[in-house]
Formats: structure tokens, sequence, C-alpha cells
């Protein structure tokens, strides 16, 4: 019996630095008076707001609130919002396992409980899970087995990530004006910046909630019931030949509520959504594997011979309710909103597989392995349900050849080389099939009637995503296992890629999921070890490194690239001869400072532009800013990945250390568009107090200048937006002491350990924002890499004690 216990405090690993109270008031004041000066016929900057609203110009008026900020008054308001979201989160994790047997039998057994409290106020999770693993012996020829690992867990989700407009917590921190307080002098919320936008006020134009109020107020809430099974049973029907049937199934209960206080100050276009949700999904996934295995040695021969099919299927059963419209607060569920609504739906999907391998070698020195599986799956076209997916490889050990087997220096060297041929059917269950659903229309006599209308575009040709890989490599053991070494080159090639693919919206759809393309990945991977004991001391590293080049090889029959969204706009594009998903926008190549520039660059039909605007790349030449003259500007395909691990151990004494790190992959920071163009709507990140402002005040020459109704397309998705995404991190380090076997005998224990940790205790990166790994859209193939808002990475201080009984 054991017992393990460990207790860890997180905190956010990096804060991002915006501006305070006093910098904000300077770039609202900063964006209204240049927007006012730029459409108001004789505006002048002093203008008071009743000058301003008797020439036109109501909503350009200076808030009342920001007097005192613009006369450098002290001891205002000024709330730092990230230190009002973020906290100090404390997780538990406490195990009891037992084990034990007989010559027949054995069994283990171990309960789990988890506790986490998120490092974004309102988020936690609960979790609660068991383990049962038993396996027997019927007779000298019949081995059977069962596994159980049943789970509950109970999550309080906050809306972090996402961006301001659907009160993304996190993007509302940074940009929510740290002139507000989170609270009224009488205890409720403030409004912050949506009382500027609603009320009549017209201050600003951004809707950016309360994310205090937001994270502590909406309830939202999932319980999972979950349960993984197993069983098999081995029968051994000759000397060689061995029969084994297994059956698993995975079962999932999910349960969502979802409840907006009315409390809450609502954006104007969420009034038209639920205030309430509940949805409750039901899954069941059965997997039947049958196989017969053959394994005979010959001499210096080695057979392994593998047979078999499976079947796999799942169900799934999901209702969602909604209400709206709810009198106050005092009932949250849907019975109490005066308008409801429901949805039912139910999926199916099915796998059918049959497998064969074959393995052979000679002496332990050559080695050849080849296998096929065949497999039908319910989502694909009614002729293209069949897939057939080879590999084979070969492998040479020349350490065990006359001319090495003496070596002293080569312990082991093997070379290798393998092709293999995999398949994709991951799209959604029915994406092959043109659906139908409810739609309303008017007959003759102009009644409203409900009927059926098809909602998806069906492709029947559809049919599997397959990838081919070659890969070479060799494995080495030097000195005696001083030294390890593996290295690889890979080739990869994927062709009739599962893309959702624009079409004229003339078919009464805009997309079509069909497959088209072919992209490529190849590159190196190579690892060292180190392994070396001195005594009482042991040292054990490792150093990896790895490069990956993607390039996008074919695109249909006419080659048209394919773009696609980020929270943004179009922002993505997918080309022969470039990475997928590559950012797609215009480049800024600095700031125009004077209208002479902007006369040199341009023709007279500059547009709005103005001094202090962005000066954008003519590919075209035409003196003319189009869409004409976007280009890749980036991608989120590392250059190279790299790692390393060490160990030390002295006596009872063990240190653990590893890092992580990319090089060369960019992220699209779309949320710049509300924190680093300076609009003064929101707040902003603190480099745009280093903006542009005069032509004998240029800033840093990067941030263009403040303005409350932006000129020369500023806000257009451009290389302002993309920045470097490399990044160092320290992933672990960990410090370890194992209790003198004589101590622990009188303490009746077999062991005991006690373990100081640190995950994620530093990150080197130039990116701006908190997480340089993130991906907003993570199911979007061809939209990679963005930033729209994210939860930020936590760094974890922990203590962990193990006891074995």
């Amino acid at each position: 019996m054991s017992y393990s216990t460990n207790i860890g405090i997180s905190s956010v690993l990096k804060r991002v630095d915006v501006l305070d109270a006093y910098g904000f008031a300077r770039l609202h004041a900063d964006a209204k008076n240049n927007a006012y000066l730029d459409n108001v016929a004789g505006a002048n900057i002093n203008d008071d707001n009743a000058t301003r609203i008797s020439k036109g110009g109501f909503k350009y008026r200076i808030p009342e609130e920001l007097t005192p900020y613009l006369n450098n008054e002290k001891g205002l308001i000024n709330t730092n919002w990230q230190d009002k979201i973020f906290r100090t989160a404390v997780t538990q994790s406490h195990t009891l396992s037992i084990n034990g047997g007989s010559e027949k039998s054995k069994y283990f057994t171990s309960l789990n409980y988890f506790t986490q409290e998120g490092t974004v106020i309102g988020s936690n999770l609960e979790r609660f899970t068991g383990r049962f693993n038993y396996e027997g012996k019927l007779s000298d020829k019949v081995k059977y087995g069962i596994k159980l690992n049943p789970s509950r867990l109970n999550y309080s989700i906050v809306s972090s990530n996402g961006p301001i407009w659907n009160e993304g917590v996190v993007a509302s921190a940074l940009s929510q004006a740290p002139i507000f307080p989170v609270r009224n002098d009488d205890g409720t919320y403030n409004r912050g910046l949506l009382d500027w936008t609603f009320r009549h006020r017209v201050l600003s134009s951004e809707f950016v909630a309360n994310p205090v109020a937001i994270a502590n107020s909406v309830q939202d809430n999932i319980q999972t019931n979950r349960l993984v099974a197993s069983s098999f049973l081995d029968f051994k029907l000759a000397q060689d030949l061995t029969y084994k049937t297994s059956f698993g199934i995975e079962t999932n209960d999910i349960r969502r509520d979802f409840y907006r206080p009315q409390a809450l100050e609502t954006l104007f276009w969420l009034r038209f959504g639920p205030d309430a949700v509940s949805v409750s999904t039901n899954t069941s996934n059965w997997l039947l594997e049958n196989t017969l295995n053959y394994k005979k040695n010959f001499g210096k021969h080695s057979l392994n011979l593998l047979g078999g099919y499976s079947v796999q299927k799942e169900d799934i059963k999901y209702t969602k309710a909604t209400g709206r419209g709810f009198a106050n607060d005092l009932v949250s569920t849907i019975n109490a909103a005066l308008n409801r609504d429901s949805e039912t739906r139910r999926e199916q999907w099915s796998l059918l597989s049959y497998l064969f391998r074959a393995q052979y070698n000679f002496d332990s020195k050559y080695y050849v392995s080849a296998a096929i599986r065949r497999d039908a799956s319910s989502r694909f076209g009614a002729n293209n349900k069949w897939g057939n997916f080879p590999s084979a490889s070969v492998g040479w050990r020349l350490s065990k050849e006359k001319f090495l087997e003496s070596s002293k220096t080569i312990n082991e060297l093997k070379l290798r080389a393998s092709y293999g041929v995999t398949g994709n059917f991951q799209i959604p269950n029915y994406g092959a099939i043109a659906l139908v659903g409810n739609s309303d229309y008017v007959t003759g006599d102009n009644n409203i009637t409900n009927g059926l209308t098809q909602i998806s575009s069906g492709n029947k040709e559809l049919s599997w995503e397959r990838t081919k890989t070659v890969d070479f490599g060799l494995n080495a053991t030097l000195l005696d296992g001083l030294l390890t070494f593996e290295a690889d080159y890979y080739d990869s090639e994927t062709s009739d890629l599962l893309l959702n693919v624009n079409v004229p919206r003339v078919s009464g759809f805009s997309t079509q999921l069909q497959n088209i393309g072919k992209v490529s990945n190849k590159g190196f991977e190579f690892t060292v070890g180190l392994n070396k004991d001195f005594g009482d001391f042991s040292w054990r590293s490792s150093v990896n490194f790895a490069t990956n080049k993607n390039e996008v090889l074919e695109l249909g029959p006419e080659g048209d690239p394919i773009f696609a969204d980020s929270g943004r706009g179009q922002s993505f594009i997918t080309q022969i001869g470039k990475p997928i998903g590559s950012y797609y926008g215009y480049v800024v190549e600095g700031i125009y400072n004077t209208q002479a520039e902007i006369d040199a660059h341009l023709n007279s039909d500059s547009g709005t532009t103005q001094p202090g605007d962005f000066k954008f790349r003519d590919l075209d030449n035409n003196g003319k800013i189009t869409v004409d003259d976007r280009q890749i500007i980036g991608d989120y395909q590392p250059d190279f990945t790299y790692g390393f691990t060490t160990s030390l151990k002295y006596k009872n004494i063990d240190f653990g250390f590893a890092l992580q790190g990319v090089q060369g992959n960019e992220v699209l920071n779309t949320l710049r568009n509300y924190t680093a163009i300076p609009q003064g709507g929101v707040n902003n990140l603190a480099i745009n107090a280093n903006r542009w402002v005069s032509e004998s005040n240029p800033g840093n020459g990067k941030v263009p200048r403040a303005n409350f109704d932006t000129t020369g397309n500023n806000n257009v998705i451009s290389s302002y937006y993309v920045e470097d995404g490399s990044y160092l991190k320290i992933q672990n380090i960990t410090v370890g002491y194992n209790f003198a076997k004589e101590l622990t005998k009188k303490m009746n224990l077999q062991s005991v350990r006690i373990a100081l940790s640190a995950q994620n205790p530093f990150i080197f990166t130039k990116y701006s924002g908190y997480n340089p790994e993130v991906s907003s859209n993570p199911s979007n193939q061809l939209g990679q890499g963005e930033d729209f808002g994210t939860y930020p990475i936590s760094k974890t201080f922990s203590l962990a004690l193990n006891v074995k009984f």
C-alpha cells in the first residue's frame, strides 16, 4: 500500500505591461482631439465640451472623469485589472493505492482526489478518480484481465479565452480603463467603459465589460462522469499460437449549466442570446478486437505474425435547452425563463479495421517488418469508405557484425529505415452528407409553415486523408553507455487533405468539405544522451533538437489559394510553395512623419492617410494601398525546436531539470487591434505611450498616432500584428530526498520520499502576450497561431510526499 500527496501554489507566469490610469487619460484625450481636428470644421484643440457639441463634435467630448488625471492630480483611482482577475491558486492531490497478488493473479487499485484553483478568479477543477486492474490465470493456457477507471470531474469555467466583445475576461482586463474601480461605493459592480458606451453618453464605441463582474457572477459549471473499462481473454491455442480477444468501452455523461445574471450590464448583441443554457451530452464508445499471434524462434531466426480485426462504434446523444427573459436572479433554472427553446440531436460513427503484421529478424542482427491495415469509416462517401494503409521497415545492427563486435568504443549501432501510410478520418460525423434542417416558409395564402431546407453541402466523393512517411534513422551507444545518440530524417507527404474550401455563394453555401491538396513535412530529429556513475553519484542528461519544413505542394486542379479568417477577418492564406495557414496581410514599412512623405509614396488618391499613420508597402507600385498589396507576413511554423533534461543523484538526494525551446515561430496577435492601435476607446499596451504625436515627436517610429476615428487603415491585418513567438521555457526543477532505509524500517515503512518542484518557473521570450504557444482556434487547420485573448501560462511550486507501507 502507498500514499502520495502533492500541494502546489500557482500564479501567472507573466504579466502584460499596459498603461496606467494617467496614461489612459492622455491616450483617450489625444485620440479624441486628433479625431476632432480631422473631422470638425473650425475645431480647436482647446475647445471645451460645450463648444465641441455646438460645432457638431458631440462624440469627441472629453469625459469629465479624465480631467483630474489630465491635471496630474495624485491619489486617484488607478485600477490594475490584471491584479484583480489573477490570483495565487492552490492545487492539492491525494492518492491511495493498494497492490498485491499471487502466482495466479495480481491486482492494483487506487483512489485519487485532485482539486485545482485556476489562476483566473472563478475557475476551479475538482476530480475524483478510481482505478482497478486485475489479471489472472484460469489455466496455464488461459489468461484474463479487467481494468476499470471511473472518474468524476466538476469544472467551474470562466470565459478567459476570446475577445472583449465576447466577454473574454483576460482580454477585458487588458482593455478595461484603469480609471474605474471594480465596485462602486454601494458595493455594486462598476460598469466601466460600458457606462461610456451606453446610457446615451456615447463617449466610447467599445464594449468592454467589468472582467471581475463577469468572472465572479456568470455561472458556468460542467460535471463529467466518465468510465473507461476493458477486459481481455488470452488463449494459448498451441505452443507458438495465441488468440486474444479484448473489449473496451468508454462512457461520458457531461452536463453543462450556464447562467448570466440579470444584474450584469449586457452587451447589446448578447441581449438577443440566451441568459441560461443547459446542455447534456452522453457518449459511449466501444471497441472489440480479435487477434491471432504466431511467434516462432528456430535457430537464429525469429518470426512474429499478427493478424486480426477490430470494430469500433461511438454513439452521441445531445440535448440543449435555452432560456431568455428572467424576472430576477432568484431562480436561475430554465423553467423560470419567459422564453424557452430546446433541441436534441443524435450522432453515430463506426470504424471497421482488418490488420496483418509480420516481423522477422535473423540473429538479432537483421530486422524486417511489414504491415497492412484496411479501415472503413462511416464518415465518408458511400464509394470511399475503405482505405488501405501499408507500412514496412528494415533494421541492421552493425554492432553485431564481426568488424564491430569487439569494439570498445561502439557498444551499439543500428541503422533503420521505414515507410508507412496512415489515414485520417477526423471530420464531422455526417460531413459527406447534405444535411437538412428546419426552416419556415410562406405559402401562397401568406401563412408561415414549417418545413425543411438543405443546411450543408454534401460531398459523396469525400475519402480518407493519407500521409506517406519515409524515415531513415540511426541509434548508437558509445563508450560503455556513456553516450547515446539517435538521429532521424523524415519526409512526410499528406495528400487529399480534408479541408473546408471556399465555394461560390451561388451554390447556396460558403464552404464545402473536400479532399484537396498535398502538404509536405520534412526534417531532422537528433537526441544525444549522457549517462555516468561516479560511486554514489550518478548523472543522466539528454539534449534534443528537431527541424521541420512545412510546404504546400498542391491545391486542387487550379491551384487557387485558400483563405481563412481570424477574429479580425481574412488573415490566413494556404498557398502552393508556402507553409499551410500562413499569415496574410499588409507589410508596415514605418510611420509617415510628414505630408511630403505621403505624397512621395501615394498618389493624390491617398484616402484618409495622414502623418502619424502606418506606411504600408505598395507591392504593385500603383500609388494606392489596396487588397492587391497584401502578402504573406509570417507563419506559426518554427525553424527548430530543442530541449534539455538532466538528473543528478547523490546517495539519497536527487535533482532534476528540464527546459524546452522553440525558435522562429510567429504569432498573429490580433488582440493588438484593440490594445496596440491607439484609438483611445480602451486601455492599451504600455508601448503606446511612445506613439507618434507630431513631426517633432515621432515616438518610437512603430506606433501610429492616437485617433478616435482611425485613419489610413491602421487597423487592418498587417505585419504590425505579427510577433516573434520564439521562447525558452524552464519546464521543471525538482529536488527530492529519499529517506534512508534504516530510518524507514524503524517507522515500519518501506520507503518515504519528499520532493520540492517548480513547473514553468521561467520563460524567456520577446512575445508581448501571455503565451507564445497560443492558438485561439486550434480546430482550424488553416488558421493556427492566432492570439485573440488566451488563458495565461502558470508557474507552480509544489511539495510532494510519497509513502509506501
